[in-house]
């Protein structure tokens, strides 16, 4: 049950006026992502989407992971159910494919995140553990390989999905990274595909200004962020978006003649990451939106640089998938009255909602510090914010950055902290404003637009009260991001063979669960055996023999979740090289034979005791031999 710790009494008053073709609505909106989502159901029920291929770009960039996986996030964000078939589907079918570039671990992180960061937090972990391992020397990311702010960016994103299911990842990861991308500037003050290009577009620029927020925001949730970086990535984000305010355009990429869709999409995330609802004298969401509500197709889609990733980044734009919080589109004629009541006493009027994932937001400032900061000619439209921290015990949870060159309006500063611990937490807000600079006559000056981050006035710090919340459904205590020895079979290069094998269930359009699967190092892909099969054995045969002290069985499992039928065998008979038989019992966690003394494993041989009954399958997610 959701518990509401903060109230705000508003109240929204609808003139009657009929809106117009062309206007860009809520209704609108949620119409065209309708429609595409629509579409995208029936391309992808077979969880791999291949449909209609266009000769130009061939299948191969159709069947790619990272495009499956960005479907699948898409949909979700789009308000899919996780738990929808076609969901279910394509995660499924991911989990049997090898995540080896920086994209389709990116995308898969940022899947996992919005599908179910408790239930797959070890894949989660996994992945952010082989982005992290990947990342170049100089700090930014390839395919891999080289460098490149496009793979660089997806990299964080997907480091940030990692970080919001609970998997810590460590400040020094966010500091190369942000020095990184500082050496992809231009000397417009853009950003370019390589650090020593100089050709900026707008798809690099908001590339360059989201992955620069998200590595300011985890600095300063992680009290890592050091004094020039502090100085250096405000001020490389203000360029950034003073040059895509003297180049705007949402009808083509500035600075490149494709890409349309990839670069509105970076809008959206820079827009959301670095807290700016406005470009210039440009409201970015709206004048995006109307250029997509005008060229979804009849099918509904979007046409752009190659197969279908058009559809998927005009979707997220339109729905705002990076907000915690997705702002609603004004209907034409409306206005938002809000009144200033609250529960809570203070300079600052703080919410925080539910109990696990907790909703923290600002709702408003006291008449008091309003009428102190409010810059002149902008009473009555807010302040201006340079950033909100939520606090736990005094400790931050998470930043939100704002845009402080202008008022903040009625911006709420959303944010969605699932990873509070179960119990008590007291939770405080911390904003920093940019008050107005006094002149000695003490009159507060003007702010100039296109100013410098440290030209727009002093910075003022302001905290609210106290909120007490009962956190409940919280996600598992945070992961310390740690090395993973890999497999001693998979890297010793086993090779298994069994006695039969699963074809054709579970919706997969996979010729069979064989044997490979047991020694792949990846808990997701069991072998699956028969049901048919009366005395079901894997045979392992090791390339080059290992000294093991111990042989474990993992239980099968399968992505997005284990059907109850697909259970381990209640024993296992286990042969090692030519020795007699040990028996293992295994239970939901799988069983291990602990040996006397180390050996030289030459030979495996795992034979299932017993058959299935009713409609049951046996299975084994992995075979693990531990070394001394």
């Amino acid at each position: 049950m959701s518990i509401r710790l903060l109230a705000i009494v508003s109240a929204v008053c609808t003139l009657l006026v009929p809106a117009r073709a062309g206007d860009v609505t809520q209704a609108r909106i949620d119409e065209a992502i309708a429609k595409g989502v629509e579409h995208l159901l029936r391309l992808y029920s077979d969880g791999f989407g291949r449909g209609r291929v266009d000769a130009r770009t061939g299948p191969e960039l159709v069947d790619r992971a990272g495009l499956r996986a960005l479907t699948a996030y898409t949909l979700v964000k789009s308000g899919v159910a996780p738990e929808h078939a076609v969901v279910e589907r394509l995660v499924a079918r991911l989990a049997f494919d090898r995540m080896e570039g920086t994209y389709d671990r990116a995308c898969m992180l940022l899947a996992l995140q919005a599908i179910d960061p408790d239930g797959q937090r070890a894949w989660i972990e996994d992945l952010a553990r082989e982005l992290v391992a990947t990342q170049e020397k100089a700090g930014d990311w390839g395919y891999p390989g080289g460098g490149d702010l496009s793979n660089t960016q997806y990299a964080a994103l997907g480091l940030r999905a990692a970080q919001r299911s609970g998997v810590e990842i460590p400040p020094a990861v966010w500091t190369r990274l942000a020095r990184a991308v500082l050496a992809y500037r231009t000397r417009d003050g853009g950003f370019a595909y390589t650090a020593t290009a100089e050709g900026t577009t707008g798809s690099m620029t908001t590339a360059g200004i989201g992955t620069l927020a998200i590595c300011e925001t985890e600095l300063l949730r992680a009290r890592s962020l050091d004094a020039v970086l502090e100085r250096e990535l405000p001020r490389a984000r203000a360029a950034g978006w003073r040059w895509l305010d003297e180049h705007f355009s949402v009808a083509q990429n500035p600075g490149m003649s494709g890409w349309l869709h990839y670069y509105l999409y970076g809008l959206e995330r820079a827009g959301a990451l670095a807290g700016v609802e406005q470009v210039g004298d440009h409201g970015w969401y709206t004048e995006g939106a109307r250029v997509l509500l005008d060229t979804q197709d009849g099918a509904g889609e979007w046409n752009g640089t190659f197969e279908r990733e058009a559809t998927l980044f005009a979707l997220l734009f339109l729905r705002r998938a990076t907000h915690s919080v997705a702002p609603r589109t004004v209907e034409p004629g409306e206005t938002k009255v809000q009144a200033t009541g609250t529960v809570l006493a203070g300079p600052v009027w703080f919410a925080a909602d539910g109990d696990g994932p907790v909703r923290l937001s600002i709702e408003g400032f006291s008449p008091a510090l309003r009428a102190e900061c409010e810059w002149p000619d902008e009473r009555g439209a807010g302040l201006r914010v340079v950033r909100v921290e939520y606090l736990a015990s005094e400790v931050p949870i998470a930043v939100v950055l704002g845009d402080p060159s202008r008022p903040a309006g009625t911006q709420r500063f959303d944010v969605d902290c699932a990873t509070l611990p179960p119990g008590k937490a007291a939770l405080r807000a911390r904003v920093h404003l940019r008050a107005p600079a006094r002149t000695p006559a003490n009159e507060p000056a003007r702010p100039r637009r296109g100013s410098p981050e440290d030209a727009l006035g002093p910075v003022r710090v302001v905290t609210s009260g106290v909120l007490v919340v009962d956190v409940r459904n919280a996600l598992p205590p945070p992961t310390v991001l740690r090395e993973r020895r890999p497999s001693a079979l998979a890297a010793a290069r086993a090779v298994a063979t069994t006695s039969s094998a699963l074809r054709g269930d579970f919706g997969f359009e996979f010729s069979d669960f064989g044997a490979r699967f047991a020694i792949d190092d990846d808990p997701r892909t069991p072998w699956i055996a028969d049901p048919k099969d009366a005395n079901a054995v894997l045979r392992i045969v090791v390339r080059q023999p290992l000294r093991a002290l111990r042989l474990r069985i993992e239980p099968p499992q399968l992505a997005p979740r284990t059907p109850a039928r697909l259970v381990a065998p209640p024993e296992v008979d286990v042969v090692l090289n030519a020795e007699p038989a040990r028996r293992i019992v295994l239970g939901p966690s799988g069983g291990e034979l602990v040996l006397e003394k180390s050996i030289e494993v030459r030979a495996i041989e795992v034979r299932m005791v017993g058959k299935p009954r009713g409609d049951r399958l046996f299975g084994i997610g992995e075979v693990v031999l531990e070394m001394p």
